[in-house]
């Protein structure tokens, strides 16, 4: 008998965040998996119905709520725009709204922060936990120029930081 090695692991699906939908007929999940030539992990959500079900596929999809029977929340960065806002490091969450009857997974609303944690409240509004950069904590209500002296000073902190990684 063989023992473990690394391609066991990297091959290896870790199932995680399993939620019952609110009237317990199904649940969702998160399947995480390494990608070994990205370096990194892959997430993606997975319904238990009868059978199991592929929800999404873009591979950064690690965190979800069910916003009804039917209904599931994520956050993702799926547009054009939000990959550029995303890439200029700009603080926010959009989350998607995903039918599980079917369709596609569509905008349901942004957050100008970072968020952590969401949840329904019995009055159908939303408790979100999320972070925002003290040093400009209006940065949602700054003009597009403001917007990128910000992202032009996180672009130079960044330079400085990876440079001094290399050299100390």
């Amino acid at each position: 008998m063989e023992g473990i090695g690394i391609k066991d692991f990297l091959n290896y699906n870790f199932l995680s965040s399993v939620q019952y939908a609110p009237d317990g007929k199904r649940a969702a999940f998160v399947v995480s998996n390494c990608n070994e030539e990205e370096n990194c992990y892959e997430s993606r959500l997975w319904l238990y119905e009868d059978a199991f079900r592929q929800l999404t596929d873009l591979g950064k999809e690690a965190r979800f709520l069910w916003e009804s029977d039917d209904t599931i929340l994520f956050p993702a960065v799926r547009s054009a725009a939000e990959k550029k806002r995303a890439e200029a490091k700009e603080q926010f969450t959009s989350y998607y709204r995903l039918d599980l009857r079917g369709g596609e997974a569509l905008p349901a609303f942004t957050l100008p922060f970072a968020a952590e944690r969401i949840r329904t409240l019995p009055c159908g509004a939303y408790a979100v936990l999320g972070s925002i950069d003290a040093n400009v904590p209006d940065y949602y209500a700054m003009s597009r120029e403001e917007r990128e002296k910000v992202q032009k000073q996180y672009a130079d902190d960044a330079d400085r930081s990876s440079t001094s990684c290399r050299t100390g």
